[in-house]
């Protein structure tokens, strides 16, 4: 059997095994914070499941083990089939059958590996897959906080791990039949639909469903998912004039990234996105209903706007703090309005999501280096601007000057139907309820903080992820303008027989080609990402590392060669911790003066320019059992350097695996 066809039935296997861990609770949860019966509408309970569980499995994987959280999930799964079967049963149209079938075969053909002509090809998710499939197995090993799985110290990770718990639960009830990877897989597929069930559950509440067929507003939202901006145009534009066509359509700026990209690559900020902004739902609804005295306060209800609170802390430290600084806003207006007593509830929830999230913020604090601060102030980037002008003020001013343009760029067709929406708002004075005015606070709030704040841990995760709000947002009024035909996609001829796209028509079909391009570039195009990767070489570590699971003991201490920019297969296929990943091993909280210190130490190992001996002594120093070195590595091509030396315990034509123990110790 192929490899290929190995991650394909993995996949189909952890797709499956979520139905219990994650679809059925969902159903149990809608009970709770639904008013409507939970069967009449199963995506808001997926949706709610996917906010929630990630804090409850979490903590009772810290505080009980894998073992009873699994217990845990398998309990709420009675409890949804009985909900389940007591109420109406949930009608599943046959378009909605195959739209998931659809989505579930881009993301297997998008994250399984081609095993193709004696060679093994990744797909470009494999730069962040080796973060997520890495996790999942270090807190399949060591519980929660998991071990750092970059970076082999004796503190644990200091990084936000919420979402890799379902995962490694999904492995632990497959009981071999999946591995992490496979795991991640299968959830970023159920995170898709449930982030479809959180725009059409964020319609209904925000009253812009009213007048628009369900049916309509559903295969609007649909369309919408898949489209992007417009960044497909400047990326052909720079590809016919350098000849260089990137591996991923949003590198070409500080991105504002696909629907599509987004659950592909990051489904941990997607899940944060749900998290944070059901907190804020749940919390606008049941402060408005209280404030109106129609109904008393749920206390069901704020206990889960609390826990979807912390439970973003915990999947996305970025994401949730553009949750927290928009409940601030809207306190604040609460506070201008003299509405005291909508705070009241809104003071509750606050309260209880920082207990809630006390753990996780304490271990984020604790098992982290901080270098200097995580955030500064900036003005969001604009790289054709940046490119052509030098940096200084000039520059800078030019970046404010140009943000209109920036985002033009960036948001497309969404731009144009924000416009469209609140032009008719304004003219129609269309009606709106406290919810929706939290999705405007939002809006305005993350796009604030991504203007005008980036993230100084190595990537602009809070610029890129915070934005998240307002691109809801505008998903949703671009949706509402799109149903309710103000924002027309064709027109007809003058002689009324041919209908041709309109200005919004030919931004939509761009956002079309956008996605094509991206879908195609991250299988087709080798690109930066694996410029340095040669597939045979894969094929056999991947091999090596399957028989290297079998054979070492579980807390053995591996190391590649960290010298490439990123390195992927121990992450992907690996079963054990490593001395240091590369050169970004500093992501779950080591220090950055000890990563590069390792880095220093190891390059001449794996260059070859220290004798046998003195590799020993190099590799002891840093904690290091084993060594994976291939044909990739400078130091292979060296005859009777120390991997021609030693006696490997296992070895190929392109791999050779030498305990450090069996090198001459002087």
């Amino acid at each position: 059997m192929t490899f290929t066809a190995v991650d394909l039935a993995q996949s189909l296997v952890a797709l499956l095994l979520y139905v219990p861990l994650l679809v059925l609770p969902g159903f149990a949860v809608a009970a709770l914070a639904c008013r409507a019966p939970a069967g009449e509408r199963p995506l808001d309970g997926l949706a709610l499941a996917a906010a929630l569980l990630p804090w409850v499995d979490s903590m009772a994987v810290r505080f009980l083990g894998l073992g009873p959280a699994l217990a845990l999930n398998l309990a709420l799964a009675a409890a949804g089939l009985f909900v389940l079967l007591r109420g109406p049963r949930p009608r599943v149209a046959a378009a909605a059958l195959g739209v998931f079938a659809g989505w579930t075969g881009l993301v297997l053909l998008l994250s399984v590996d081609i095993d193709w002509a004696g060679g093994l090809f990744q797909s470009g998710p494999a730069l962040d897959m080796v973060k997520h499939a890495a996790t999942v197995r270090s807190i399949l090993d060591t519980g929660a906080p998991p071990a750092d799985p970059f970076f082999a110290r004796e503190t644990p990770s200091g990084y936000y791990y919420f979402f890799y718990a379902l995962p490694a639960l999904a492995v632990r009830l497959g009981a071999g039949l999946i591995e992490p990877r496979a795991a991640v897989v299968g959830l970023t597929v159920w995170t898709g639909l449930a982030l479809f069930g959180l725009a059409a559950m964020t319609m209904r509440a925000t009253g812009l469903m009213a007048g628009i067929a369900p049916r309509r507003a559903a295969l609007t939202l649909v369309a919408l998912l898949f489209a992007t901006g417009l960044d497909v145009a400047p990326v052909v534009v720079s590809g016919l004039a350098t000849g260089i066509w990137p591996n991923s359509l949003e590198w070409w700026n500080d991105q504002v990234a696909s629907w599509v990209g987004s659950v592909l690559w990051v489904p941990h900020h997607v899940t944060a996105l749900m998290a944070g902004w059901i907190g804020l739902m749940l919390l606008a609804l049941e402060a408005a209903a209280y404030e109106r005295r129609t109904e008393r306060v749920s206390p069901a209800r704020l206990a889960l706007a609390a826990v979807a609170l912390a439970s973003a802390v915990g999947l996305s430290v970025w994401v949730a703090f553009g949750a927290a600084m928009s409940a601030c806003a809207w306190f604040g207006l609460l506070a201008i309005e003299r509405r005291w007593r909508a705070l009241l509830p809104a003071c509750l929830v606050g309260v209880g999501s920082l207990a809630a999230a006390a753990p996780i913020m304490a271990e984020l604090v604790a098992n982290r280096a901080y270098g200097g601060l995580p955030v500064v102030l900036t003005i969001r980037s604009f790289y054709m601007w940046s490119v052509a002008v030098p940096p200084g003020m000039v520059e800078t001013a030019g970046r404010f000057v140009l943000l209109p343009l920036n985002y033009a760029a960036e948001f497309g067709i969404f731009l144009i139907g924000t416009v469209t929406f609140w032009m008719a708002r304004v003219r129609e004075s269309i009606a709106g309820n406290e919810v929706a005015r939290m999705l405007t606070v939002a809006a305005v709030t993350s796009l604030g903080l991504a203007t005008f704040m980036r993230s100084a841990i190595l990537a602009n995760d809070l610029g890129w992820r915070v934005i998240l709000f307002a691109q809801l947002a505008a998903l949703l009024w671009t949706a509402h303008a799109i149903a309710t035909a103000k924002l027309p996609l064709l027109r007809g001829s003058p002689g009324g027989s041919v209908a041709r796209p309109t200005l919004a028509g030919w931004l939509l079909i761009l956002g079309y080609l956008g996605i094509a391009y991206d879908m195609v570039a991250l299988r087709a195009i080798r690109g930066e990402i694996f410029k340095a990767v040669q597939p045979q070489v894969t094929r056999e570590l991947r091999t090596t590392y399957a028989w290297l699971n079998d054979h070492l003991p579980a807390g053995a201490v591996l190391q590649h060669n960290p010298l490439p920019d990123r390195v992927y297969d121990f992450g992907l296929y690996s079963r054990h911790r490593v001395g240091v990943a590369d050169r970004e091993a500093e992501l779950f909280g080591a220090a950055r003066e000890a990563v590069f210190a390792r880095l220093r130490q190891l390059r001449p190992v794996f260059e070859g320019a220290l004798p046998a001996a003195a590799v020993r002594a190099a590799a002891a120093a840093n904690g290091i059992d084993y060594l994976v070195v291939s044909a990739q590595d400078p130091v292979w091509h060296q005859s009777g350097a120390w991997p021609w030396s030693t006696s490997p315990i296992h070895a190929g034509d392109h791999v050779r695996v030498i305990a450090v123990a069996d090198l001459p110790p002087s």
